[in-house]
């Protein structure tokens, strides 16, 4: 159950990571706080512990641009995601009932060149963004239970890692040089989940 329910958030964070590349708005010159996950985790660790229920399916929503353009000291465009009009929802059923988990609060950043994504295309450089995602654990709510949220809260052990993390590593070119449209890309990251961190590689378009 504890690998199902890593896949789910891995599945939710593909999601994320996209809303993050497609729906964020380019950023005033204060960026938001943000506490990304390290850059070089470990490539193998232990799953961390799941909720009470079954495998939850997630089904993410689009972000709403923010404000203007801010180019940083590196030439770079800083985007910041916006605190309003994005959701994230783990959804799963269990022996007594269905249940969903429901966030609105996700956070993050991308610094990208102006030409991204049709950059990272062909520049290895371009392909790595600085892209970092956050969703606080205790944002989750189920709408129905507060013994439900208490029990995925100490499931998540929250009162010790607040936030589940994704910070992007790479970006792996699938749509062909010189392609427009919906660009498609494998992206490497490190999912930080209730402290333990581990590698992996979802689609994002």
């Amino acid at each position: 159950m504890k690998s199902k329910m890593l896949k789910r958030i891995e599945m939710a964070t593909a999601a994320l990571v996209l809303t993050l590349l497609l729906g964020c708005g380019k950023s005033p010159e204060t960026p938001v706080e943000t506490k990304p996950a390290a850059t070089t985790p470990p490539t193998a660790a232990a799953v961390p512990a799941t909720p009470p229920a079954a495998p939850a399916e997630t089904t993410p929503s689009t972000a709403t641009p923010s404000a203007a353009p801010a180019v940083t000291a590196t030439g770079t465009i800083h985007y910041d995601a916006s605190p309003t009009g994005s959701k994230m929802l783990i959804e799963g059923s269990a022996s007594i009932h269905d249940w969903t988990m429901e966030s609105a609060l996700l956070g993050g950043y991308m610094e990208a060149d102006a030409r991204f994504p049709e950059s990272a295309l062909t520049d290895a450089k371009a392909a790595k963004p600085a892209v970092s995602l956050y969703i606080p654990v205790r944002s989750f709510k189920s709408g129905r239970m507060a013994a439900m949220d208490n029990r995925m809260q100490k499931e998540m052990k929250e009162p010790l890692f607040k936030r589940i993390e994704y910070t992007l590593i790479e970006l792996k070119p699938k749509s062909a040089t010189g392609a427009t449209g919906a660009l498609q890309f494998d992206a490497i990251g490190a999912l930080t989940i209730a402290g333990k961190t581990r590698t992996n590689t979802m689609p994002v378009s």
